[in-house]
């Protein structure tokens, strides 16, 4: 129990038992942590009203959306592939006949960028044919 050895260390938490069980020192923890009262005055943050989330790109499907996406990330990295992704998304959604992507890409003049949406297009007919 706190008390004699408190005077020397400050004990916030007495775990019961000689040697306590480990459930007792998951939970001594636990209420070390503050992990305890987390759970019990927990706070749902659901939306009551049922409303549910647009998908970023409704208008093309999702099986198109995740393969271009984890392509991209793998030839680009996560972030710069995600960057990628979502660019050449917008654009295909803005101008589906493409031209929108021509531009940016003979704007940015980067080889590296003309491979991977090149790349990214052949996963795309893959998924047409």
């Amino acid at each position: 129990k706190p008390g004699r050895f408190n005077t020397i260390v400050p004990i916030d938490v007495w775990i019961p038992g000689c040697p306590p069980t480990p459930a007792a020192t998951i939970h001594g923890f636990a209420v070390a942590l503050g992990l305890l009262q987390q759970k019990i005055h927990a706070v749902d943050y659901r939306d009551p009203t049922g409303v549910t989330m647009q998908p970023l790109w409704p208008q093309i499907p999702p099986s198109q959306r995740i393969a271009i996406e984890r392509e991209a990330r793998r030839l680009a990295g996560y972030r710069q592939g995600r960057e990628i992704c979502d660019r050449l998304l917008r654009h295909l959604s803005d101008d589906p006949t493409g031209n929108r992507v021509n531009t940016w890409l003979r704007d940015a003049d980067d080889p590296r960028l003309n491979s991977i949406v090149q790349q990214l297009f052949r996963v795309l007919r893959g998924l047409h044919d």
